[in-house]
């Protein structure tokens, strides 16, 4: 159960809230990296062609305001975003039954190198992580990021050097959709940041929907790896002093019949809400939860149980201030 829980920091980590680690099975990197909140505009495009994809209108949208949901960043802007992670996965068996906790807390920087207004260049860098794994009412082992290195528990070393890489780099369009440096529509290697969301093509009224594929992978045998397909659908639910509250919620479109495969898909399909200022264009909270069981997922008679909440607050300049006098 170590080993599941290791893995469930990393992917909190990175800001994934797609997959789960489980039976040692491990999720394509490259797809693992990749933001809840990023999808790649050819999967964007699928789902449009197909008649998925399209805004749903409400049928009051002759009457109700249209608002067109769109990032608003600078050359120069810095994004501070506060998070917090709680997951708790619970393996029965006939031998016996087991909980692992994990709770991840961290503050990243995004900066704005680029922006014309349109696409915009991206970095991100962890200021700080807090992160803890408990097994049943064990004590819980923690990483802190200000810990010096020989104070580092062995399992978490690993981690604790991935935070002093190069910062990685992404590049967006102000509706969410990631490119590469030419502008050409990918996700990009490192993933998407987390603060974005995919943004819909039309002006929308309160009611409307959108929806968008994501694709991930899951190991189905040794070296073997099948791509999986989740549509997220997103709502407009309300517009309060210029704050767009947008719920979502994320289904399993592959046919997925394995418990294994099941297994790894436990984090796949959270709800939640984002909290988009309209006019400043920007991504101020988001909460996102999940709520899976998988049978047979440890072999016959068996259970796997996983349930989280995170939730990501963009910090005001007037509450970096405060913490930075204390």
């Amino acid at each position: 159960m170590h080993q599941i829980s290791i893995r469930l920091l990393r992917l909190s980590l990175f800001g994934v809230i797609l997959t789960s680690q489980t039976l040692g099975a491990a999720v394509d990197e490259q797809a693992a990296d990749t933001s809840t909140f990023a999808a790649a505009s050819e999967q964007r495009t699928d789902a449009e062609s197909s008649g998925d994809g399209q805004t749903s209108k409400s049928s009051s949208e002759s009457c109700s305001p249209r608002y067109l949901l769109r990032y608003n960043l600078s050359d120069g802007d810095e994004l501070r975003y506060l998070s917090e992670q709680t997951v708790h996965q619970k393996a029965l068996a006939p031998a016996g039954q087991k909980t692992d906790t994990t709770r991840v807390k961290q503050k990243r920087l995004f900066r704005v190198s680029e922006s014309d207004g349109m696409t915009s260049k991206v970095s991100m860098q962890f200021e700080h992580v807090h992160m803890e794994i408990q097994s049943d009412d064990k004590e819980p082992e923690v990483f802190d990021s200000t810990m010096p290195r020989k104070e580092i528990p062995e399992k978490f070393r690993g981690i604790a050097g991935s935070l002093k890489g190069a910062a990685p780099v992404f590049v967006t369009r102000n509706d969410g959709t990631p490119v590469d440096e030419d502008g050409t529509e990918s996700v990009p290697e490192g993933g998407q940041a987390s603060f974005m969301m995919p943004l819909p093509a039309e002006e929308i009224a309160v009611g409307d929907s959108w929806k968008v594929f994501i694709p991930v992978k899951v190991r189905v045998a040794e070296g073997v790896m099948q791509e999986i397909r989740l549509l997220r659908t997103f709502k407009l639910k309300a517009v309060e002093d210029d704050v767009a509250s947008i719920s979502f919620s994320t289904s399993v479109v592959t046919p997925v019949k394995s418990p294994a495969v099941k297994a790894q898909l436990l984090q796949a399909t959270p709800s939640g809400q984002v909290d988009f200022n309209v006019a400043r264009g920007l991504v101020e909270r988001r909460e996102m939860k999940f709520d899976t069981t998988v049978l047979g997922a440890l072999g016959p008679n068996t259970m796997l149980t996983a349930t989280g909440k995170t939730v990501e607050t963009l910090v005001s300049d007037e509450a970096e201030a405060a913490v930075s006098n204390r």
